[in-house]
C-alpha cells in the first residue's frame, strides 16, 4: 500500500517552533490544507536550513496529507504544482507504493469503516485524535490487484459524480418550490378552481 517510510507523522516537540518560521520559504501544510483541500491555505514558512533539516517530514505530488487531531480523518492529495514544503506536527503524510491506485485508496480511506478504525475514541471527551502509529500502520485496508482497484475506483468516482448531480437536481427543485411557494402565499398567483 505504502512505500518503505510511507507513513509519516509531523515533527513533534521543538522540531518546529514559532521562531523557525520567516516571511516566505518552503511551506507548512497545516490541518486546514488536508480538511479544506487548499495548498494555498497557511502563513508558515521556513528557510531552506529548516528544511533540509525537516526532509523527513517533505510533501512531494501525489502525497496524501490528513489531519491528526480534532477534526481527523480529512485527507487530501497534493497537487503536481503545490508549494514545496513540510507537513506540520498536525498532520500524517502518506506515500503510496506504485502498486496502488490513488482513487482506490482515497475513497477506501474516506469509507465510514476505516474511518472509525483509525479514530482513538479511548480518551473521551468531545477532542478525539488519530491513533498511535503503531495502530494505525496495522490498520486493515484490503488491496485486491492494481487494475481491479483502478475498476473498482471508476465505478465509485462515476457513482460520486451521480450523487452530486443528484444532489445539484434536489437544490434546484428545492429553490423552485420555495419560488412557487412564495408566489402562491403572497397572492401573485391565483388557483382557479
Amino acid at each position: 500500500m505504502t512505500e518503505n517510510k510511507g507513513l509519516v507523522r509531523g515533527p513533534f516537540g521543538g522540531a518546529l517552533k514559532k521562531d523557525s518560521f520567516v516571511r516566505t520559504g518552503f511551506k507548512v501544510y497545516e490541518q486546514r490544507n488536508a480538511i479544506y483541500a487548499n495548498t494555498e491555505i497557511g502563513k508558515y514558512y521556513i528557510d531552506r536550513d529548516k528544511f533540509n533539516e525537516l526532509q523527513r517530514f517533505t510533501v512531494k505530488p501525489k502525497d496524501f496529507i490528513v489531519s491528526c487531531s480534532g477534526t481527523i480523518g480529512k485527507i487530501y492529495q497534493i497537487p503536481v504544482n503545490a508549494p514545496e514544503g513540510i507537513i506540520n506536527q498536525a498532520l500524517l503524510k502518506i506515500t503510496l507504493s506504485k502498486n496502488t491506485d490513488e482513487r482506490f485508496f482515497y475513497q477506501i480511506f474516506n469509507s465510514k469503516e476505516f474511518q472509525e478504525s483509525i479514530t482513538d475514541s479511548t480518551q473521551g471527551g468531545a477532542m478525539k485524535n488519530l491513533i498511535g502509529m503503531s495502530e494505525f500502520k496495522k490498520s486493515i485496508m484490503l488491496m485486491p490487484p492494481k487494475t481491479e482497484q483502478t475498476a473498482i475506483a471508476t465505478i465509485l468516482s462515476d457513482m460520486d459524480t451521480e450523487i452530486q448531480a443528484l444532489q445539484q437536481r434536489l437544490e434546484k427543485t428545492k429553490d423552485i418550490k420555495q419560488g412557487m411557494m412564495q408566489q402562491l402565499l403572497t397572492g401573485k398567483v391565483r388557483l382557479a378552481h
